[in-house]
């Protein structure tokens, strides 16, 4: 919940602070497979856990971990564009 409020705070300072917001934005959020640097970043924490020997975080738990940001932010990226769609310069 926190990295999506987050992600809306970015994209609204994007839309008005940037010059091509839109270029900005697809390159900070590529598409059709929408995976920003930050849901990339996001993976670190889940990949610690492959080596700490806690309970539950073999493989696979890992690999939901990391499917569920990916599907997280794809969901967030529709919202914004729906909620605050790029103005048009």
């Amino acid at each position: 919940m926190f990295g999506v409020v987050l992600g809306a705070i970015g994209w609204a300072v994007v839309r008005r602070v940037a010059k091509n917001p839109a270029g900005l934005l697809r390159w900070l959020v590529p598409v059709p497979v929408p995976v920003p640097v930050l849901v990339v970043v996001s993976f670190v924490p889940d990949l610690s856990l492959l080596g700490g020997g806690t309970p539950g975080s073999g493989p696979l738990a890992v690999a939901a971990l990391m499917v569920m940001h990916v599907v997280v932010a794809v969901v967030a990226v529709a919202a914004y564009r729906r909620v605050l769609p790029l103005p048009v310069r």
